[in-house]
């Protein structure tokens, strides 16, 4: 017995500052816990459901038919020469990937209050694990693109494997997001329910219902530049997957490279405010 209690490791917590705050590594090591609390989020979402993930189709198709009916047919909103349906479609799989990350990732610290006080593993293995049910959203949207397409006959070019890298870029910017509002909720809990309506109103700011293009010309007739639409940088996503089914790009580079710095500000930002948030979580949750 005294041979096996000099064997058990011992975990000590130290204050760490700068970039060794992170303890990326810490985070490697519990890759078995975040993988596990990710497929227990999928399984809870559709336990006891009739289709099972199936659900996760439905909500995309029955979004694409209403934008379809009120802005593609009665608003008459331009496509790019795109199938409405499949111009929707396009923004749609990239938008709901990153809506759906962020929403989890920023309430993931609350509802795992229990688990957060009991018991110490890095804090930050919450928020990512909810990317783990978009991954599962983003492929069953990306089948839903893809049937959508071949119904409106609209040619699928090379570029779509590409795709991945887009779903890779908003789960970042959704990490990034979803950081600084988990860090905030607790202090403020409010945030936790402004969320997800400031989230359906960022949605109407990003180009998902209408091209990119229609703010950008707007900027420039003002004398403004239209690659600062970059600013919001969902749009960069956004256009740059309905760019993948065009098989051209419609947009100006820098409105891409302001998305993406905008994004990884954001992200580092949003790693180093959680984690000086981290240390009193358990006390405040």
């Amino acid at each position: 017995m005294a041979a096996e209690a000099r064997n058990v490791p011992t975990l000590v917590i130290e204050p760490t500052k700068g970039w060794r705050s992170l303890n990326l590594r810490e985070v490697w090591e519990y890759r078995e816990l975040l993988w596990f609390l990710g497929i227990r989020d999928v399984i809870v979402r559709y336990k006891q459901t009739a289709v099972g993930p199936l659900w996760a189709l439905v909500q995309p198709l029955s979004t694409v038919l209403v934008f379809t009916f009120f802005f593609g047919r009665v608003a008459k909103i331009p496509s790019e020469g795109l199938p409405y349906p499949v111009f929707s479609m396009a923004g749609l799989v990239a938008w709901t990937f990153f809506s759906g990350s962020l929403t989890r990732s920023a309430g993931g610290l609350l509802s795992q209050a229990g688990l957060v006080s009991k018991i110490y593993f890095p804090r930050l293995v919450v928020p990512l694990s909810s990317l783990v049910l978009s991954i599962v959203d983003g492929l069953l949207g990306v089948l839903v693109l893809l049937a959508l397409m071949g119904a409106n006959g609209t040619a699928i070019h090379v570029g779509l494997a590409a795709l991945p890298l887009v779903f890779l870029f908003s789960s970042l910017t959704a990490l990034g997001f979803g950081l600084w509002a988990s860090a905030l909720s607790m202090r403020y809990r409010d945030l936790h329910h402004v969320l997800p309506f400031a989230v359906q109103l960022w949605m109407y700011a990003t180009p998902v219902i209408y091209p990119a293009s229609a703010v950008t010309h707007r900027l420039e007739s003002l004398g403004i530049p239209g690659w600062l639409y970059g600013l919001n940088p969902m749009v960069g996503a956004v256009v740059a997957s309905r760019s993948l089914v065009l098989g051209r790009v419609d947009a100006p580079v820098g409105l891409f490279i302001l998305s993406f710095a905008v994004s990884f500000v954001v992200l580092v930002s949003g790693l180093f405010v959680f984690r000086r948030t981290e240390r009193s979580i358990a006390d405040v949750i």
